[in-house]
């Protein structure tokens, strides 16, 4: 359940996905910034299934752009294994700390 903060929040990265996607395109490196926020929003209210689809598309941005430091896949490795443990998928959970940034 989410608190009047993060329904603000979501607003909020929901506005500026769609700014972000008309200016810059579907796959620009910002929208990989929203996106990962998008899933650690979903991740601490519990929405882990949403949590996911965000971080999968958060990560499919951040491995295809070479302007992407590791950290910043790092961050979303790290939140895609911690959604997989909340949803049980232990083996899932176990590969993405494993991955090559």
């Amino acid at each position: 359940m989410m608190k009047d903060e993060d329904e603000k929040a979501l607003d909020t990265y929901q506005k500026v996905l769609v700014m972000i996607n008309e200016i810059f395109g579907n796959d620009h490196l910002r929208l990989g910034v929203v996106f990962h926020n998008l899933g650690n929003l979903f991740l601490r209210t519990a929405q882990y299934e949403q949590a996911k689809e965000y971080l999968n598309k958060a990560l499919k941005i951040r491995l295809n752009s070479p302007d992407v430091d590791a950290d910043d896949r790092a961050a979303t490795f790290t939140s895609l294994g911690l959604v997989n443990l909340r949803l049980g998928s232990f083996n899932e959970s176990l590969y993405y700390p494993g991955r090559p940034i």
